[in-house]
Parts: C-alpha cells; structure tokens; sequence
C-alpha cells in the first residue's frame, strides 16, 4: 500500500485531496518499503499454494536475519533495531522445530548447507536414527524370495 502512494504522481495526490508528502515524508516512506521487503519475500516463499514451503522457514529467517543486520549498518535506526530484535525473539519458536528443520535439511535445494558446527552434527545424528528407525519398521514387510 506504501508503494501504491509513492507511485502517484503529486498532481494524482492533489486531485485526489491528500495532503502533499514532503521530501522528507516521501524518503521516509521509501526506508521504510526497502526495511520491509526482506518480510514480504520471506512471507511469499513460506505461503505458496504451489508446492511444499515447510522447507523454506529455516533459509527465509536465516536470509531475513542477514539483511535485517545489513539494514541496521545501513539505516542506523531504532525502528530497524526493534525490527531485528522482535523478529529474532518471535522466530526462535520456528528456527528450533524439528518439522522444519527436517524438511530443509531433506530438501534437496537446501540439503544441509544452511547448517554448522554442533547444530550440522546434531541434525545429522538425528536424520540417520529417523532413517534407522524407518528401516526396521520396514524389514517386517519385505517378503524373501
């Protein structure tokens, strides 16, 4: 909707009966769209109707959390500092569940890549007991020949 206002011309604004957005005003409301795209991306990858998206959490927070801390060199502001804090809080529910952290790492377009350290080994542990247990719950059906 931001963008929608910026796009008109101020002769559209003045016929319209809006009040003039001053330069100031208008650089504002353009810092504020540019701090925002990182969440409508991250909010289109992770709502598709297309395709499977539970493996997209991980990559858009991480991604998010990265231009999030190139946002605050750039901006200097406390709205970008009350953005990236709010977002790492409320995002640790969905970083630390197993759901999504299986279905990036299974994913082949993100495999294990996105992942270091204790969290790799961790995950990799736990992916091989999944896969062991699958494998003896399967052994009782295979019929011998």
């Amino acid at each position: 909707m931001i963008r929608s206002i910026l796009r008109l011309s101020e002769e559209r604004i003045a016929d319209l009966g809006c009040p003039k957005l001053l330069t100031n005003d208008r650089k504002t409301h353009e810092d504020v769209c540019d701090i925002l795209v990182p969440f409508e991306k991250a909010t289109h990858a992770v709502q598709g109707d297309q395709g499977v998206t539970a493996s997209f959490v991980i990559p858009c927070i991480g991604g998010t959390k990265l231009q999030l801390a190139e946002m605050t060199q750039k901006y200097n502001c406390r709205f970008v500092l009350a953005l990236q804090t709010s977002f790492t809080k409320r995002m640790a529910l969905y970083e630390n569940k197993e759901v999504f952290l299986l279905a990036t790492a299974l994913d082949p377009r993100f495999k294990l890549k996105w992942c270091q350290g204790s969290e790799l080994e961790k995950l990799t542990i736990d992916l091989v007991h999944k896969a062991e247990r699958v494998a003896a719950v399967k052994e009782p059906f295979i019929e011998e020949t």
